[in-house]
């Protein structure tokens, strides 16, 4: 890929996150990002996954705020993500098997519930919780995760292989 071609690739999909994320930011715990993130770390690979990661990453701060946790957040899980899942695509290709797809389910809702678990970790640490604090955080997290990995498991599901043939048609469009 050409270096005109992956700064456009990712400016494209770092905005298209920001509207993703921005569309449904209303909803505590429904999300779509992370199919859509997913599907394009998945089939566009580690270094495309990584850029859209960082620059979604500091680029959503312009509209939901410079708040250090969700920096520091965003900053370390989405890069991981995107190593991850760019790596699965390439190791296994991008043909996707029954066995394939149920593993890209599985790791997606154990992303998601380290994303929680990360936030757990981050907020207290950065705005000094006490341990008592610390636990209130954590239990009022719990249902927001589990309707996070609720919404994981029905969006993955549904959106991810059309997802994934997008990108292959885009990329296949792009390259004549």
């Amino acid at each position: 890929m050409s270096k005109a071609r992956f700064v456009t690739t990712t400016a494209l999909f770092t905005a298209t996150l920001i509207c993703v994320q921005l569309v449904l930011s209303g909803v505590g715990g429904i999300e779509l990002v992370t199919v859509f993130f997913l599907a394009f770390c998945f089939y566009m690979g580690i270094r495309a996954g990584v850029a859209v990661a960082i620059c979604f990453s500091l680029l959503r701060c312009f509209l939901f705020g410079f708040y250090p946790s969700v920096i520091i957040l965003y900053l370390i899980y989405y890069p991981l993500f995107a190593l991850f899942f760019g790596w699965f695509g390439t190791k296994f290709g991008h043909k996707i098997t029954n066995v394939k797809f149920f593993f890209i389910v599985l790791f997606a809702v154990i992303f998601t519930a380290f994303f929680s678990m990360l936030d757990c970790a981050i907020t207290p640490l950065i705005y000094g919780f006490n341990n008592r604090t610390w636990l209130a955080y954590f239990y009022s997290s719990l249902p927001f995760m589990g309707t996070q990995i609720a919404c994981v498991i029905i969006s993955v599901s549904i959106l991810f292989i059309p997802l994934v043939k997008g990108f292959e048609k885009i990329s296949r469009y792009s390259h004549t």
